[in-house]
Formats: C-alpha cells, sequence, structure tokens
C-alpha cells in the first residue's frame, strides 16, 4: 500500500510524513523527514537499514536505497524492499525497526554526499561484485523520499530487540515485513540533484 502527494507533507490515514530538503551545495545535501503517529497503536518505521560492520550487522541511520524512475525523478527510500525473482538471494536485507507511539512523531535527518550515488539491494549477482563498470553521471529533476512501516494495529509485528551493538532498538522478519509494510511516499520536491550509476 503506497500513499503519496505533491508537495512535502502526506498522510496515510493518520500517519502523517513531512520531508523537506535541508542544506544543500556541491558536495552534499541533507534530507529531513518527520512522521506522526495518528493512531491509536504503535508502527514500526523500518529505519535504519542495516550493513555488515566487521561482521556485525549494525544499523545505519544515514543508508537508503536510490533510484531514478523513468520519468527522471531521484527517489531516496527506506523500507524492506522484496527480493526479486530472477536473481538467487541467500539472505534477504531486512531493515532494523523504530517504534512510534500512538499520538508520537518521529524525527530524522541525513547526508547524502553529491552526486548521489544509485544504491539498490540484489542488483548484481555476487560473481558481477568486482567486474570493472564505467560510471554514468546525470542529473535528477526532482527528488522523492519514502519510508516503510508496519501497522501493529491488530498485535505485535516485531521480532524483538535488536542486538545492543547494532545501534538499532527493534528487528523484524522479512516474511512478516514483507506482508504487512506500507509505504509513506512524501511529495515531489522539485529540485536537480547530481546522481551517478554505474553501467550494468
Amino acid at each position: 500500500m503506497i500513499a503519496t502527494s505533491e508537495g512535502g507533507t502526506v498522510d496515510d490515514g493518520q500517519v502523517r510524513l513531512e520531508t523537506a530538503i535541508g542544506k544543500m551545495d556541491r558536495a552534499s545535501m541533507e534530507v529531513r523527514y518527520r512522521v506522526t503517529n495518528g493512531l491509536e497503536w504503535p508502527i514500526l518505521l523500518l529505519t535504519p537499514l542495516p550493513q555488515f560492520d566487521e561482521d556485525t550487522l549494525r544499523g545505519v541511520p544515514g543508508r537508503v536505497y536510490t533510484y531514478v524512475d523513468p520519468e527522471g525523478i531521484l527517489h531516496i527510500t527506506k523500507r524492506l524492499w522484496l527480493m526479486p525473482d530472477d536473481i538467487d538471494v541467500v539472505v534477504p536485507e531486512v531493515p532494523f525497526a523504530t517504534e512510534v507511539l500512538p499520538r508520537k512523531a518521529f524525527s530524522e535527518r541525513f547526508t547524502l554526499s553529491l552526486p548521489v550515488k544509485l544504491e539498490l539491494p540484489y542488483l548484481l549477482e555476487p560473481e558481477e561484485f568486482d567486474k570493472p563498470r564505467e560510471e554514468l553521471f546525470g542529473v535528477a529533476s526532482g527528488v522523492v523520499f519514502s519510508v516503510g512501516y508496519l501497522s501493529e494495529e491488530h498485535g505485535p509485528l516485531r521480532f524483538g530487540p535488536a542486538d545492543p551493538d547494532s545501534g538499532a532498538s527493534l528487528t523484524v522478519r522479512y516474511g512478516v515485513a514483507a506482508e504487512n509494510q506500507r509505504i509513506l511516499e512524501g511529495g515531489l520536491l522539485r529540485i536537480g540533484v547530481p546522481v551517478k550509476d554505474l553501467a550494468r
């Protein structure tokens, strides 16, 4: 389920997403967002995204998935990315979760280096990771931020607390998140953003 709107604010029923671009210069761009839970039960934001650091899986608040759509819009997202059917995935990449209690809000800001490197999980088979590829540069004509969340209306969807060394608070299972994820997709922010991709 995806809720969208034009502008920097979107409501999915009683869950509200506000997005904005903060400081931006030639080297970096700051993204700010705030999610307000107007429901009577908790929601679980699917952030931070995971990353291995010296064999320890940690939550990285500044990590995001990024891609450019056919209209040339840069999408910046934090969510569970579903495993593709055409690539053999041994272990799925599952975000950590952050609880937002009823009538409470969660705010976060992070900085992306420019040009933004396009990144999604599962794009390449393992044997392709080390192959040299040409860098491609361009300018996206706008930015959309989105975040996935789980609604605990009918009971807990969390698996349990995260490892204290992970820097995150909660964990979720891939299957539960895949079945129950909702996406809050913010409005289009009209700003040119340089991007960098690798030829595949």
